[in-house]
């Protein structure tokens, strides 16, 4: 059973883990579903030494066509990258360089 919590305004949510990829020194993904089954939030983070990256998602109205959980791996693998290459820690063997403005949205 996933963890529950109170959030403002005494509504009822649960935080359901999500299958991320392997990241830097760890990785964790998780979505905050309301009482209704409405995922509010899809969140990833990522482990480096030193530092946390945190990816975070809001539920947006209509949602964004495909799955949501392979757009979270995407924009976290992404921002992965781009922190590698920012804190000089390169990237990751096997892994591919974002191009200017890639989101981790589907191309077009």
């Amino acid at each position: 059973m996933a963890p529950l919590f109170r959030g403002p305004g005494a509504t009822t949510a649960a935080v359901e883990p999500v299958a991320v990829e392997p990241l830097g020194d760890g990785a964790t993904a998780y979505r905050i579903v309301d009482a209704s089954g409405v995922a509010s939030h899809r969140v990833a983070i990522a482990r480096m030494p030193g530092h946390l990256i945190e990816v975070r998602i809001p539920a947006q109205s209509p949602e964004p066509p495909g799955d949501m959980a392979v757009r979270l791996r995407r924009v976290a693998r992404a921002a992965y990258e781009r922190a590698a290459a920012t804190l000089g820690r390169g990237t990751p063997p096997g892994t591919r360089k974002c191009a200017p403005g890639d989101n981790g949205s589907p191309p077009p």
